[in-house]
């Protein structure tokens, strides 16, 4: 019952010391390529290209499955925030033949380079969050709802090898959608990710804090270790706990008994993913509550 009072009351001085703000980014493709299934060690086939193309269809009496791998860089994406929503789209130009069935998503489990990729060499993908869509019509914007996945690439940016698609559940013998690549000379017409995310402008706590319990961190911003000292004006039982922005206890710093005075303590957050976090101290009926800010 303490713990979660404890955890309450900093979340409550969180809330008190910060502001939301919903902003968008709209980022382009940083690499895409087709796939020809006819042609199994051809690229897009044979380089850079301005159209991406999906779909069952044939070719000198083969059938062959165009694919289509795409991949964002979320690097301009400022650290430290919330993902609230995310949609990836695609310009369709053309449809060709008869499409049934559906298209689908997966994500790419390796990496591949953007006119090195082929049928041959197609790297690894998972069907876990895969994405099922129905075909566009010519002129429309294929409209992928990737909220789930971009906030899984954001968490973790080193598995981000992007979108695998092609046709799913299809009984169609000769059909397939054209779509804008990123080398298509209208940009407005490029494939594109809008991504809407909170920011949260979390002020001075010092407002907040009695001029005698002090609770400071320094360097902050820091990578990956950074040094925290608070001052206690009486000897007590001490919690010191570090809290994500979801109110979630991530690290327990200090759970003991503590003689009043100044105390010093490092925070090592080697293990911990870049953003920000809120140093909690109690002490008795005190509470005091420090925004941390992780840059790797």
């Amino acid at each position: 019952m303490e713990q979660r009072h404890i955890l309450l009351t900093a979340v409550f001085l969180l809330v008190m010391a910060a502001s939301s703000f919903a902003q968008s980014i709209v980022l382009e493709v940083d690499k895409d390529a087709y796939i020809c299934g006819c042609q199994p060690d051809a690229n897009n086939p044979g380089g850079p290209i301005t159209k991406l193309y999906q779909g069952p269809y044939y070719v000198s009496a083969h059938q062959c499955y165009a694919r289509t791998a795409s991949c964002w860089a979320l690097s301009s994406l400022p650290q430290g925030n919330t993902i609230t929503h995310a949609t990836i789209e695609f310009k369709c130009t053309s449809t060709y033949g008869t499409l049934t069935g559906q298209m689908v998503f997966y994500r790419f489990l390796g990496d591949w380079g953007e006119t090195t990729i082929t049928h041959n060499n197609l790297p690894s993908y998972t069907s876990q969050d895969s994405i099922v869509i129905n075909w566009p019509a010519a002129g429309q914007w294929l409209s992928i709802d990737a909220t789930n996945l971009v906030q899984f690439w954001y968490a973790h940016p080193d598995s981000n090898f992007g979108l695998y698609g092609h046709c799913a559940n299809t009984t169609a013998t000769n059909g397939a959608v054209e779509f804008n690549s990123s080398r298509f000379g209208t940009s407005a017409d490029r494939p594109k990710l809008t991504i809407t995310y909170t920011t949260t402008d979390v002020k001075s706590e010092g407002a907040l804090l009695p001029s005698d319990f002090r609770l400071e961190a320094y360097p902050n911003p820091f990578n990956p270790t950074t040094n925290i000292s608070y001052t206690l004006e009486k000897s007590g039982w001490i919690l010191l706990n570090v809290i994500d922005l979801n109110g979630r206890i991530v690290d327990r710093l200090v759970n003991s008994y503590q003689s009043m005075g100044e105390h010093h303590i490092q925070w090592n957050a080697d293990r911990f993913s870049s953003g920000i976090y809120v140093v909690s101290l109690a002490s008795g009926e005190k509470r005091a509550a420090k925004k941390v800010v992780l840059m790797k």
